[in-house]
């Protein structure tokens, strides 16, 4: 929001952007997706940010509660590194029973994309 209000960004604008990918995995849905860009920038700026688990009630509560963290539009009011959100979302995954989401996950992208394993360079094409 602040990159398109005045156009002054930092980390935390990243951040911002983390809490959007993480609320549209846990919803399942897109966030601020509009019929056309101007509304779409309007949402980003001031449009409503549903509460997660009013989307979808079975998020946890810890996970719902740091996506609202990371979306704060007051960038004072979100993390302010990427670390901080990131050692609070592995805590939060691991207390919900989502063990070695990291192992899981370059698994799928091994599969996926054809490396065989951790330490691979999944994304390259032979």
């Amino acid at each position: 929001p602040e990159q398109l209000k005045s156009g002054r960004v930092d980390q935390r604008s990243d951040i911002f952007g983390a809490g959007v990918v993480l609320w549209e995995l846990l919803a399942g849905r897109r966030l601020f997706r509009a019929t056309n860009d101007a509304q779409t920038i309007r949402n980003v700026v001031v449009g409503e940010i549903p509460d997660l688990r009013r989307v979808r009630a079975e998020v946890p509560a810890d996970l719902a509660e740091l996506s609202r963290w990371a979306l704060e539009r007051d960038p004072d009011r979100r993390p302010q590194w990427a670390s901080e959100l990131s050692e609070k979302l592995q805590h939060a995954l691991i207390n919900n029973g989502f063990n070695n989401v990291q192992r899981r996950l370059v698994d799928y992208m091994a599969e996926t994309y054809g490396g065989s394993h951790a330490g691979e360079p999944i994304f390259r094409r032979r």
